[in-house]
């Protein structure tokens, strides 16, 4: 089959304003980060933190950069991208004790028409591939669960994709505004 081509649509508010948590990274051909895939990050905050669409970008840039420069495998590079991210909020929450901020993060790839998803605290992904759903992971976590641990474990999904395949992706914030089975 020939090369997949991505359709990225963003789920906004009624101003169409730019979602925060979310960034897409998907590098154009010839560039040394194209041999990496394109990226697609979230980072879903919970706490009270007047910086929080701050904090946010830090740590997609956080995990972007460590995406693209680290050396491993690229499960050992998203596991990394999302533990660096967690270690970053880790060490924001010890530097302003009194914020408690804590994040669900997810990291997912895709590279050669094969996703791969890792996952930390809240954040989830769901896949239509053929006529089939399926939730990553299984077992969601609410975004009040504390996930601010830099060595909590992360879970990786992968998946190869077909054309019309589709993939969701969000932190456990969606769930207090959408049930699960109409997402």
């Amino acid at each position: 089959p020939g090369s997949l081509s991505t359709l990225i649509g963003y789920i906004t508010g009624p101003k169409a304003e730019q979602p925060v948590g979310i960034r897409v990274v998907e590098p154009p051909p010839g560039t040394r980060q194209y041999q990496r895939g394109s990226m697609y990050g979230v980072v879903d905050l919970a706490g009270d933190h007047p910086d929080r669409d701050v904090i946010a970008d830090h740590l997609l840039t956080v995990m972007q950069r460590t995406y693209y420069t680290a050396k491993g495998s690229q499960s050992q590079v998203m596991i990394e991208a999302v533990g660096r991210s967690q270690q970053a909020l880790h060490e924001f929450n010890l530097r302003h004790p009194d914020s408690g901020m804590r994040a669900g993060v997810l990291c997912s790839a895709l590279l050669n028409g094969r996703l791969m998803v890792v996952t930390s605290g809240s954040a989830f992904a769901l896949m239509r591939v053929s006529d089939k759903v399926q939730m990553f992971p299984s077992e969601l976590r609410t975004e009040n669960e504390p996930s601010s641990n830099p060595d909590e474990p992360v879970e990786i999904f992968r998946q190869q994709l077909g054309r019309d395949d589709v993939l969701f992706v969000g932190g456990g914030s969606w769930l207090s505004s959408v049930p699960i089975k109409s997402l």
